[in-house]
């Protein structure tokens, strides 16, 4: 991917209005590539943003209970005046 990538921000730094037909089609080439290659980054990250996404709320769950723990705590622990 970054060899394609790379090779298309040098195409750009140097494009030139008169391209070439054969030099035209090695760009077409490699835009397709590297729109396939975002394509199966983005089905592969499908995932992996799921699993992300449930570790976060796991997470929130977490820290509201500890916070439910700690007011019960505070509660029984608070000293009654006479």
């Amino acid at each position: 991917m970054e060899k394609v990538a790379q090779s298309q921000v040098d195409f750009a730094d140097s494009f030139q209005y008169s391209l070439e037909e054969e030099k035209a089609a090695d760009i077409v080439m490699e835009v397709e590539e590297l729109a396939e290659i975002c394509r199966k980054m983005k089905e592969g990250l499908v995932p992996l943003q799921q699993l992300v996404r449930e570790v976060f709320h796991r997470i929130v769950r977490s820290r509201a209970e500890v916070h439910e723990f700690v007011d019960e705590a505070g509660k029984l622990s608070t000293p009654i005046p006479y």
